[in-house]
């Protein structure tokens, strides 16, 4: 595990120390640090009441399949674009308002599910995935 990796998932903890979703993160964390040292291709942050995500969820290039439905989120990282291998991403039913423009770097993405959020358009770079299905 890298010492970048850990300490942006504990400082993304503390940024909450004090409040209910305190005991979320530190949970999503030990979800996010197993599959790091065991390279797993699904992660499933479903259902937690998350208002973010932590930025070094973008460096499990490894994963093909991130569940962050049913949060509370109101954005997603950039470097969410960093995950050159995903292929399905669902954040539906959250808060999100946007969608990074970083996500249209994610060729092998073959699935989106940003239903029942509060998006009013999606960035265009979206249109340059080849295999995309999006559901809004």
């Amino acid at each position: 595990m890298t010492i970048t990796l850990t300490l942006g998932l504990q400082a993304w903890c503390r940024e909450v120390i004090e409040t209910d979703e305190y005991a979320a993160r530190v949970e999503a964390k030990r979800e996010i640090e197993k599959n790091y040292r065991e390279e797993l291709i699904h992660l499933d942050l479903r259902h937690r009441s998350l208002t973010t995500l932590p930025t070094p969820l973008g460096s499990l290039t490894h994963l093909l399949q991130l569940y962050v439905e049913g949060n509370r989120l109101e954005a997603l990282p950039t470097e969410l674009g960093n995950l050159y291998k995903l292929q399905f991403l669902n954040a539906s039913e959250n808060a999100l308002e946007s969608v990074p423009t970083e996500l249209g770097q994610l060729m092998s993405l073959k699935k989106l599910n940003v239903a029942h959020n509060r998006l009013t358009t999606l960035p265009t770079e979206l249109g340059n995935i080849p295999d995309l299905k999006i559901v809004r």
